[in-house]
């Protein structure tokens, strides 16, 4: 990738090249230039997070350049990405973008263009953080958790963000391969005071809000009690039994909030996967796509129960022409009247509003930890080598 592919990769505002090893003396005399500018005004300077983006290749960093500059007129702050790209061989490049609101300096984007090897990374960045603020770390991509110098960006940050992916995986090993090595840093006594969320469980906001409201109303909690089994269901490419890591972190949230305890781990039936509890079983299924858009997105939570003699099913599920609309579904006692075939616009979040989601978020997720716990637990991953 050439200088000017990358320029176009991250940037929709005019640049500047810059020497990325004097950088922190290159910020702070735009900066006096700046002042020098408007002699007249008091210049404060605009700043509410520092904010990381490590991208594993250029493909990973795709579509960030329109999220990148609304997200530096939303949140003013000082952004550095930096992409690898295995191709390239050369010393490492930086671009610079400012942002300013109403004549006050409000916002740096800095973009590296890196080589394959990070081991600079760590040394180049930390002179760059304003003081005081958060520092949010989001690497796109399979990060190199076995690498010193990603462990060293880690032990700088307060929070780091990943995803694990929508692509999905042919067995359950590959889907949940990128969840062990995270586990192990969220219990490293060294990193204590990081915070770790998973990308694939921000996306899943406004489905685990729906599905708690199923048994919102009064006369449908006792329903809780005679649950029997629950079905999930989500998008994957045409062949994959597999379900994503969406439906997985959906179930064990599930588990975990209703202390539903694990009597048999996840393993393949006809037609999906099972898991049992005490007192229910959960049965995954995936619906085949050849649309990209839609792989890894559920479509379906199902619960299905007896209750004084009648049966009853309580559902959230996807409009089959509409693929923007959840329909809240329900059959059977106390179920006849209200929000049977409610229907909600679902908005579905992109990388905009996610990355603002985490600079607004200070502390750890414990359910997002305690998902992933039960996530491992029920199938069968969680052993003592893997932690």
């Amino acid at each position: 990738m050439k200088l000017e592919d990358f320029r176009k990769l991250l940037f929709l505002k005019d640049t500047v090249e810059v020497d990325p090893h004097k950088l922190p003396g290159t910020l702070a005399k735009l900066y006096q230039e700046h002042q020098k500018a408007h002699p007249e005004e008091y210049q404060a300077r605009l700043c509410t997070h520092n904010l990381l983006i490590l991208c594993g290749s250029p493909e990973d960093a795709a579509g960030l350049d329109k999220d990148l500059d609304e997200l530096m007129q939303h949140y003013p702050g000082r952004t550095v990405v930096v992409v690898f790209d295995s191709d390239y061989q050369g010393p490492v490049q930086g671009l610079l973008a400012q942002y300013t609101r109403k004549e006050h300096p409000a916002g740096d984007l800095v973009g590296l263009h890196f080589p394959d090897d990070g081991k600079p990374l760590p040394s180049m960045v930390a002179p760059l953080w304003v003081d005081g603020l958060p520092m949010v770390t989001i690497w796109r991509g399979h990060p190199p958790y076995e690498s010193s110098w990603f462990l060293a960006l880690v032990e700088n940050c307060t929070r780091l963000v990943v995803d694990s992916g929508v692509q999905g995986g042919k067995s359950l090993e590959e889907v949940l391969a990128p969840l062990l090595p995270l586990w192990k840093l969220i219990h490293d006594p060294y990193l204590a005071t990081q915070a770790f969320t998973d990308v694939s469980w921000a996306r899943l906001h406004v489905w685990r809000d729906w599905i708690a409201s199923l048994f919102d109303r009064p006369d449908r909690r006792p329903l809780l009690k005679s649950v029997e089994s629950v079905e999930l269901e989500g998008w994957s490419q045409p062949g994959d039994t597999v379900p994503h890591l969406s439906v997985l972190y959906l179930a064990s949230w599930l588990s975990h909030q209703l202390d539903w305890k694990l009597s048999k781990p996840l393993h393949a039936v006809p037609g999906g996967y099972e898991v049992g509890f005490q007192p229910v079983t959960m049965r995954f299924y995936t619906r085949s796509t050849d649309d990209a858009e839609l792989l890894g997105r559920p479509v379906r939570v199902s619960f299905r129960g007896q209750f004084q003699g009648q049966s009853f099913r309580l559902s959230v599920e996807r409009d089959s022409n509409n693929s923007s609309t959840l329909v809240l579904g329900a059959t059977g006692p106390a179920c006849s009247s209200g929000a049977s075939g409610h229907r909600l616009h679902l908005e579905r979040l992109n990388n905009l509003a996610l990355m603002g989601q985490e600079l607004e978020t200070d502390r750890r997720d414990w359910l997002f930890e305690k998902s992933l716990e039960t996530l491992l637990e029920m199938s069968g991953n969680l052993q003592p080598e893997a932690v």
